[in-house]
């Protein structure tokens, strides 16, 4: 059987890793993407994560045999049962899906099950110095949690918790453990004005365990109101903590948009260096 593999988004995409697995398994042939093959083939796999790409995913559906997946064609689509159940061994992956919050910009809570879907060492080749971990609201599952960190530490492991961490749970039994597990970096979210106050407690509970020099990475998610996000982008850069600016798609190429994501997440420290009036004059 010839079998093709079409990852629209271009990132790493797990479901696709472990549809390959499964074909290779059964001795299948496997083509990534290429159209002028497609005609040829028994069976080709379409997987499309964001909606904003969904407009590519149109030359493929007259295709016949063809599959189509990922929250940004249908957040309803599973894997079969005999490919969902596979666990590749590529320093990536998940060890707890689900989320206990319900973001209104968030699609998690609605199309996946919050539970735990396995450890470290299922992800983990056996070599590897570090694991991508994309667990939605980790800090939600403690008992997960300091499993899978446990697991990190007595393997040497570093972990990047890649979605970040819900501040809002955060203690100091967390924070402690966090400071033992090697982490790429402690990874968090000021995603509403609402928890400012939690946001506030535990940068302070961070730079207790850690030090008062402690700086935090953190997504900012805006749907365009400039005035909220500058107050949630001011409250980090005055507590000395770094910000990433994650636009909302009906507001991404808005110009005042633009510019404050250049600030905000350019790699050159002007976030820090200036308030943003001044670097909008410096950079016009």
């Amino acid at each position: 059987m010839k079998v093709m593999i079409v990852n629209i988004d271009k990132f790493k995409n797990f479901a696709l890793e472990k549809i390959k697995i499964y074909h290779k398994n059964n001795g299948d042939e496997i083509f990534d993407e290429f159209p002028l093959l497609a005609h040829t083939m028994d069976k080709i796999y379409v997987s499309c994560i964001f909606d904003f790409n969904r407009y590519l995913v149109e030359e493929w559906e007259g295709h016949k045999n063809v599959v189509m997946g990922g929250t940004g064609i249908n957040i309803k689509t599973k894997l079969p049962k005999e490919i969902e159940t596979i666990k590749p061994r590529l320093n990536y992956g998940f060890t707890q899906r689900g989320c206990i919050r319900k973001c209104p910009f968030c699609v998690v809570h609605k199309k996946e099950k919050f539970e735990a879907v396995g450890d470290l060492l299922d992800l983990w080749d056996g070599k590897s110095k570090e694991i991508e971990l994309y667990d939605n609201n980790i800090l939600a599952m403690p008992e997960q949690f300091f499993k899978i960190t446990q697991q990190a530490i007595d393997n040497k492991i570093k972990i990047d918790f890649n979605q970040g961490m819900d501040i809002r749970l955060l203690n100091i039994d967390f924070a402690k453990r966090m400071k033992e597990t090697a982490l790429k970096m402690e990874r968090f979210a000021f995603d509403n004005i609402l928890y400012k106050d939690k946001v506030l407690n535990g940068i302070e509970l961070m730079k207790s365990v850690y030090g008062k020099n402690w700086r935090g990475f953190w997504y900012v998610y805006t749907d365009g109101n400039f005035d909220d996000v500058m107050e949630r982008l001011n409250i980090l850069k005055k507590n000395g903590q770094k910000a990433y600016l994650m636009r909302d798609i009906k507001c991404k190429k808005r110009s005042d948009m633009i510019k404050l994501a250049q600030w905000v997440n350019g790699i050159y420290g002007q976030f820090f260096l200036y308030d943003f009036d001044k670097y909008e004059r410096k950079y016009k």
